[in-house]
């Protein structure tokens, strides 16, 4: 049997992978200094690889590029706010990060 702690393991962490700003907006928050656009919100998802198939799982969660990153783990694109919390949940996933749209 479960204690609660190592049932909410897997929710504690993917928390812990998220920029605490993202973590509102997950929540249908919107918070100062972050760019939108519709319900969609620029981030920077760093990555322990970037595996064809790990790109393709996050294009079919509607992750749309916006830059291509010079760093090869790092990938710059606009998330759905209600998917953020599911990308975060990948283990793949080391952190998402707010990305500022000019």
């Amino acid at each position: 049997m479960l204690t609660d702690r190592e049932s909410d393991a897997p929710e504690d962490e993917a928390s812990s992978k998220l920029d605490p700003r993202l973590a509102q907006a997950a929540a249908g928050q919107k918070p100062a200094g972050l760019s939108f656009r519709g319900g969609s919100v620029a981030v920077e998802i760093w990555l322990a690889e970037a595996t064809p198939q790990l790109l393709t799982t996050l294009k079919n969660l509607g992750f749309q590029v916006i830059v291509e990153s010079r760093v090869a783990r790092v990938r710059i694109g606009w998330l759905a706010a209600n998917k953020l919390e599911e990308v975060a949940a990948m283990k793949e996933v080391r952190y998402i990060a707010p990305h500022h749209v000019q």
